[in-house]
C-alpha cells in the first residue's frame, strides 16, 4: 500500500485531469452546461474506477452524502464525490502534517 504522500499526490492529479477534462464551467447556460456535466461524469467515472481497483478507494452514497475511504481515512460531502475527493484530500493534507501517516 502506498504511503499517505503518494495518495495525496494521485488523488490532486486525478482530481485535475477531471477538471482539465471538462474545462472551465461556461459561462452560458443550458446545452454547454449539460456538455460540461457530462464530461465531468465520464472522467469522474474514469478516477473513480483507478481509485477503487488500484489504490483500494470506496464510495458509498447515503442520506444525499457521498463517502469515500482511502488508506482507512474516510471523508464525506454533500456536494457529492468529487467533493468528498476534496475533502479527503485536506483531512489527508492534515493527517500528514500532524506526522500521522501510519501508512494504511
Amino acid at each position: 500500500m502506498r504511503d499517505l504522500k503518494s495518495l495525496i499526490e494521485i488523488v490532486s492529479e486525478k482530481l485535475a485531469e477531471i477538471d482539465k477534462a471538462a474545462g472551465p464551467f461556461p459561462a452560458h447556460s443550458g446545452e454547454a452546461i449539460g456538455e460540461w456535466h457530462g464530461k465531468r461524469r465520464v472522467a469522474f467515472a474514469e478516477v473513480a474506477a483507478y481509485l477503487s481497483d488500484i489504490e483500494g478507494a470506496r464510495f458509498s452514497e447515503a442520506s444525499g452524502s457521498v463517502a469515500v475511504r482511502i488508506a482507512g481515512l474516510r471523508a464525506s460531502s454533500a456536494m457529492g464525490a468529487i467533493g468528498a475527493l476534496r475533502n479527503w484530500l485536506a483531512a489527508a493534507q492534515k493527517r500528514l502534517n500532524a506526522g500521522e501517516d501510519t501508512g494504511k
